[in-house]
């Protein structure tokens, strides 16, 4: 990585406007990672290899994120930046489909008011779909944030016990820290994949997906 004008992990804000997604987000660390995507250019051929699945998944997508009040284009991000649209997806953390939920993950769900077989959110992409985005939306109640505060990314991506511990030292505890206060405490895959949910979430709004 080249650090243009900064160490990684320097704490300084940097930003394009005053959104609160972009204060949250803008860190040097970011800009780091934002730039390899683009000197990489990941976005643009990710986004050609698998528009034809997106295309056949999109309305189930919008379905899923509508029926749990998050933002159609962010859900999308969110799948993405898991697995790419690969509904045959199986982590070596034993995470499956396409929102790469793990058994102990679904098992959570009927804390949030519905529970799913885990066989059959192995099997079936609709039905891993809607898993996915009752537990976006459930951690962000667990929160006490929106599905649009990347902190709820991050503990979607890591686990929520995990996030919580990391910020705020328990797994029982309520992070209450902007994203840019905790996030050098978070793994670098986890930061990766909260950057990679920012920018995918830019590129689906463009092709008419609301999101953040």
């Amino acid at each position: 990585f080249s650090t243009v004008g900064g160490a990684i992990g320097e704490s300084s804000v940097f930003f394009t406007d005053e959104s609160p997604l972009n204060l949250h987000l803008k860190t040097m660390t970011d800009l780091v990672l934002e730039r390899t995507l683009s000197n990489f250019q990941t976005v643009e051929p990710v986004l050609q290899r698998k528009i034809e699945n997106k295309d056949r998944l999109i309305k189930f997508i919008q379905e899923a994120a509508e029926s749990n009040d998050i933002e159609p284009g962010l859900f999308a991000a969110t799948i993405m930046a898991e697995s790419n649209f690969d509904e045959s997806m199986i982590s070596s953390a034993g995470a499956y489909g396409l929102g790469q939920l793990t058994k102990e993950t679904v098992s959570e769900l009927t804390k949030c008011g519905q529970g799913f077989n885990f066989n059959e959110v192995i099997k079936n992409p609709i039905t891993n779909l809607k898993a996915s985005s009752l537990y976006l939306n459930c951690l962000s109640q667990r929160l006490n944030t929106d599905t649009c505060d990347p902190k709820v990314w991050a503990a979607y991506n890591l686990g929520i016990n995990k996030f919580n511990k990391a910020c705020c030292g328990s797994k029982d505890c309520i992070c209450e820290k902007p994203y840019a206060f905790i996030k050098d405490k978070l793994p670098l895959e986890t930061k990766w994949h909260v950057m990679k949910v920012y920018i995918y979430s830019k590129k689906f709004s463009e092709l008419n997906l609301n999101s953040c």
